[in-house]
């Protein structure tokens, strides 16, 4: 099914954004999937980024043949 809060996809259109000069400065910018707003901020030099909520979706154990 559909993710409803992809960062790696929002910090990617914030970084493509900013190299295109769509928009200026470092942020921060909201981006608003459907789970959520996310803050994404993306300095000239440095790394980016992502603050939001965070919902634990899936969890499991694994049996590893050994």
């Amino acid at each position: 099914g559909e993710t409803l809060a992809c960062g790696t996809g929002a910090v990617a259109a914030v970084a493509t954004a900013r190299r295109l000069g769509r928009i200026d400065g470092a942020g921060p910018y909201r981006v608003s999937p459907p789970g959520g707003d996310l803050l994404v901020v993306v300095p000239d030099d440095g790394e980016a980024t992502l603050t939001g909520p965070v919902t634990r979706e899936f969890a499991t154990d694994l049996a590893v043949p050994g």
